[in-house]
């Protein structure tokens, strides 16, 4: 009798901790399906904003000033006056690094635009932190640019992400392109 005292004992001591388990475990899924939520509205918001009048304006200015010029050759006061369309990536860049954005989510949405207006700015960002002696400008652009050839390498599927620079015609059509958005 005493046997099956014990071992009814256990039993229900073993299916408490079964249960506990199985209790993190769907408190862990719900977590992150709430997350994985949040990160979509969170970026469907930034698809928003990136589509807004406002920084088509931007968009369209910053393209206009490069086809004016070429690549790396902006000074510091004329560059500092175009770079909402860069500031809005930074921003994408440190909410991926925090984790608040999905990589895959921010290639879908992102990717097409980021990638051109980086190759763009690229030289003139290395000057601009060289004047000013500080490489934090922008400095989740860089991290974006690097989880995105990340992810494109980890990606078959998304091979294009691991193209460095765009030719110059490529480049030429896209700037023509942003520069006609907001007429």
């Amino acid at each position: 009798m005493t046997c099956l005292i014990f071992l009814a004992t256990h039993i229900v001591d073993i299916a408490t901790v079964v249960a506990v388990i199985v209790a993190l475990y769907a408190i862990r899924q719900q977590s992150k399906d709430t997350h994985f939520s949040l990160g979509v509205q969170l970026l469907r918001e930034y698809e928003k904003q990136f589509d807004s009048e406002e920084m088509k304006r931007d968009r369209a200015a910053l393209a206009k000033e490069y086809l004016k010029i070429r690549p790396g050759t902006l000074l510091d006061e004329k560059f500092e006056g175009i770079t909402d369309p860069i500031d809005f990536f930074e921003a994408v860049g440190i909410l991926l690094k925090r984790r608040a954005l999905d990589i895959e989510l921010v290639e879908s949405y992102f990717s097409y635009w980021f990638k051109r207006y980086w190759q763009i700015v690229e030289e003139d960002v290395k000057k601009f932190r060289n004047r000013h002696n500080d490489d934090s400008f922008w400095e989740h652009c860089d991290y974006l640019h690097k989880q995105l050839i990340k992810f494109g390498s980890e990606h078959p599927e998304h091979r294009e992400l691991l193209e460095e620079h765009f030719g110059e015609s490529e480049m030429l059509r896209f700037l023509k392109e942003e520069a006609s958005s907001c007429d």
